[in-house]
């Protein structure tokens, strides 16, 4: 994590839609251990300000750690792993599935990955036993 990553904040004690912008202002260099998990202390420069913050809030944050723009994603779930290489199955013209090894990238926190190839845009592939398009 780097300093001035945009965050995304919303606070349990306001309704969900109100996201609050910041940017990661400080990341501590030591460590903080509560019952044997390893943590860093992270401060964060809110965007504006407001008067109904309050201290010890709840606070959910959602920290941009990369970001890629017009990629061909999938559900992770239509990839198999096997011996290191990843695979998908897809559907071919005559309607059967060929199994079909592709390189990803980015993982989505909605469930989906990036294919970076392997797959075009339109391929259908089967997710358990159901076609994805």
């Amino acid at each position: 994590m780097d300093r001035d990553m945009e965050s995304r904040i919303t606070f349990d004690a306001f309704s969900a839609d109100e996201i609050v912008l910041a940017k990661v202002a400080d990341i501590a260099t030591s460590a903080t251990i509560i019952q044997d998990v390893v943590s860093y202390v992270v401060k964060f420069e809110l965007s504006t300000s407001d008067a109904r913050l309050k201290d010890g809030m709840t606070a959910n944050i959602d920290i941009e750690t990369a970001r890629r723009d017009n990629v061909l994603m999938v559900p992770f779930r239509a990839l198999t792993k096997e011996n290191g290489k990843t695979y998908a199955e897809v559907k071919q013209a005559d309607g059967t599935f060929v199994r079909t090894e592709v390189k990803t990238g980015l993982e989505g926190d909605d469930g989906t990955i990036e294919i970076k190839s392997g797959l075009k845009e339109g391929d259908e592939v089967t997710i358990g036993s159901v076609q994805a398009k």
